[in-house]
């Protein structure tokens, strides 16, 4: 059997441990607001890098212009290597925000059990 004493140890080792948790989840949330913020700037870019692929491919005058200027391949190879950076640091960015949301939920599973 466990004596008075034993028992409160083991309370303020949970106690304790449920703080280091909370203060773990609140770290990582603070970490994935500033992803969030990032993650919206990247999926600006991205837009951006697509709009620019976009007109280089359709009628606009900036297609007109790299066509006459005779630089259309490479600048729509360049537009389209940008654009797919772009979107693989976005594509980055949301997994690196579902793996933190999973973190904290498993966190709160190990608080609530």
């Amino acid at each position: 059997m466990f004596s008075i004493n034993e028992k409160l140890v083991d309370i303020k080792y949970r106690i304790k441990e449920r703080e280091r948790l909370n203060s773990l989840i609140l770290s990582i949330e603070a970490q994935k607001r500033e992803l969030e913020h990032k993650q919206d700037e990247l999926f600006r870019q991205l837009r951006k890098e697509e709009i620019d692929v976009e007109k280089l491919e359709g009628l606009s005058f900036t297609n007109l212009f790299h066509k006459i200027k005779g630089d259309k391949n490479d600048r729509l190879y360049d537009e389209r290597k940008e654009a797919l950076a772009a979107k693989l640091k976005y594509d980055e960015a949301c997994l690196e925000i579902n793996n933190l949301s999973k973190e904290i939920e498993g966190l709160r599973g190990k608080i609530s059990g």
